[in-house]
């Protein structure tokens, strides 16, 4: 995990081509296998594209989850480059080093709590993600507005 925090690292250092825009790589826009809509996006900024998952509508419709809304609320991240799609299943590793992070089709500029997030999805299992979450950048609370999100695309 070490060894994969430094690659994540190395990622999020590059320079966006726009420091606010959230986009693919090619500037278009992304796809996901939890959004079953095809591609989506570009966004021109973080707002846009928390709007765009229902961030401002599921605060305001199901108050239940307005507290975890709450605490993200007016924060600030960066734009910064992330795989989107990060966990063991796309990860070679050979004698206990990893040798290619493979499936880079759902990376682009993206909040810097994407990768945080989406790898929770990733995870497979709980030991993985115990182990990812020890050292890498957290960002529960905003993990926590995914799990609500989650919880009202499942009640659809």
């Amino acid at each position: 995990m070490v060894q994969l925090k430094g690659y994540i690292d190395q990622l999020r250092s590059l320079t966006p081509p726009d420091p606010q825009r959230i986009q693919a790589v090619d500037g278009g826009g992304f796809i996901d296998s939890r959004l079953q809509s095809g591609e989506w996006g570009p966004f021109d900024n973080v707002t846009e594209f928390n709007k765009f998952f229902g961030h401002e509508y599921i605060k305001n419709k199901y108050s239940e989850y307005r507290a975890a809304f709450d605490k993200v609320e007016g924060r600030k991240w960066r734009v910064v480059f992330a795989h989107g799609d990060l966990g063991p299943h796309n990860i070679l590793w050979r004698d206990g080093k990893i040798v290619a992070i493979i499936d880079w089709q759902c990376s682009g500029w993206l909040p810097e709590y994407w990768e945080y997030a989406k790898s929770w999805y990733g995870s497979q299992t709980s030991e993985w993600w115990e182990l990812f979450r020890r050292v890498m950048d957290r960002y529960d609370d905003e993990l926590e507005v995914e799990h609500c999100i989650g919880a009202v695309v499942t009640r659809l």
